[in-house]
This record gives structure tokens, sequence and C-alpha cells, in this order.
């Protein structure tokens, strides 16, 4: 069910560096229809012509008894800039939810959530849908990576849910030195999950469906697209499918979230080139 808002914020905050967080207030049928790993299309309803069109954003948390829903941001460009700048009280104009979210239809007792950067929004959702559903039947783990301390969020939310969580800075400033792939790797040699769970830059995308289909273990990934509708009329967010290079999916439609041997991560990875911000769907 897709609905359109114009809903009040009623807080804007920055949590860490350049990354804020806002919660709008959307109304419980919003609040109600959203699945974890959708994303909504927002705009601000007075930036004038710059940016026009919405902008893709993934749902990072829902409250469905107060009607919330929250988002988590970084600031990089005029878009973003003008959300930051907007205080609770003032409005943003949304749409939503879109797209298809992470499948979470089997019970799953053993999940491995694995988070690049910003890539860490939607995978909150996920985590507390599941730990509402499931309880003390699941066991999950989160691994963390960013370029440095400020990229590393939401680790005590993961650890709030009685997760384990193992951190990785390209720095070595937390956790150990190097990308997130490697604990994730090292880990699932010896505990092998029934199901990994993705959401970062395309190269760490790519990096950890290979590690999960050498392990025989299934992998879901959320992937990012510049999109300037959200609902398949505009083509823009293309992606390659797996196994045939002349046949596409549309990441606001088919996804965002993929089984990760539907698409061509390889080389979308390298159409993003290694200098790609760890997005999910798009935050600028």
């Amino acid at each position: 069910m897709m609905i359109q808002k114009t809903a009040a914020i009623t807080e804007n905050r920055p949590v860490s560096g350049a990354c804020w967080k806002m919660t709008l207030a959307v109304g419980t049928d919003m609040a109600a229809a959203a699945r974890p790993g959708q994303f909504v299309m927002v705009r601000v309803p007075d930036g004038g012509l710059k940016p026009f069109l919405s902008r893709p954003f993934s749902i990072h948390r829902i409250n469905k008894e107060r009607g919330l829903l929250e988002l988590l941001y970084r600031v990089v460009g005029h878009g973003t800039r003008q959300m930051a700048s907007r205080c609770a009280g003032q409005t943003m104009e949304l749409v939503g939810p879109l797209g298809n979210g992470f499948r979470i239809e089997q019970p799953f007792k053993n999940i491995a959530f694995v988070a690049g950067g910003m890539g860490v929004a939607p995978l909150v959702f996920l985590a507390e849908t599941l730990v509402a559903e499931h309880g003390g039947a699941l066991r999950a783990r989160a691994f963390i990576g960013g370029a440095c301390g400020e990229d590393l969020l939401c680790c005590d939310v993961f650890a709030g849910l009685n997760m384990d969580v193992a951190v990785a800075t390209e720095d070595g400033c937390a956790g150990c030195r190097g990308f997130v792939t490697q604990p994730f790797e090292n880990a699932i040699k010896t505990d092998s999950p029934e199901m990994v769970m993705a959401c970062g830059p395309p190269a760490m995308l790519a990096a950890v469906a290979k590690i999960s289909a050498a392990a025989d273990i299934p992998c879901q990934v959320s992937i990012e697209s510049l999109m300037a509708c959200g609902i398949g009329a505009c083509l823009g967010c293309a992606v390659k499918s797996s196994g045939n290079a002349n046949y596409y999916k549309h990441v606001c439609k088919d996804g965002p979230v993929f089984a990760a041997s539907e698409i061509d991560l390889d080389g979308l990875a390298a159409s993003h080139g290694a200098g790609q911000r760890a997005f999910s769907v798009r935050k600028s």
C-alpha cells in the first residue's frame, strides 16, 4: 500500500559526524504498512527547485503504535543540507512505503547482519522486527564497518537487542583494522548462520555475497541506486541481473532487497568505483 503524506517532524538531530536522524509523524496507516527493507521518497515541501524531485531513503525504524517513522541520513549535498536545517514542527513530503523488503517469512533462528557505513539504516528496522517476532528464539550477530569511528552507527542498538556486535574500521581506530568482511568471514567459519542480510557499498556487498556463497549460506542484499520516481516510471534504477547481461532489474520495484545471486554485484561494484559511499538506497 503506497501512501502520500505531508508529515510533521518530531525530531531532527545529528548523531555522528555528518549523520543525522529525522523522526516523522507519518500516522499509523503508513507505519503499519512498512516492512523492513522498504523505502520512502522524501522531499522538503518548500525547498524550491533544487532539488525538484523527491529522493529515496531507507526506512530506519518504525513505531507502529505512535505512527512514527525514522530516517538515518548523511549530509552530503543540497537536498540533505535542506533536511538537516529542518526543525521539529516543520514538515516533509513523503510517498511510501515502496519497494520489496527483506524476505523474512521463514522463522530464522541464526542470522548475520553485515553493514557498511550508512548501510546500517535498514538493518535496524529488520533486526528490531525479527526480535519482536521471535524473541529469545532468534540468535543474531551484527558486523558493522566503516572508514573511521564516526562511520560506526547503531552498534548500541544491536547490542541492546542482545546481539553480539563485531566492528571494523579501515583506519583501525575501533575494532579490527580493515573491512567488515574480515570479521564476518572469520566468524562464519565456526558458526554458520542460516541467512546473511547485508547493506552497504556495492564492493562490500559483492564480497559478502562471495563469502556467503562459498560457505553455502543464502544471502540477501539491499542495494542503492539513483532514482527519480520510486515506482518504476523513470527507469533510472536499472541494475544488471546475474547470468544475463541483457536483462535488467529495477531497484525501486524489484528491490531494493534482492537475493545476492539475482544481481551482478561485481559489475555494480565496478560501475560505482572504489570510492562509492556506503549509503542505503540513497542518502543525498
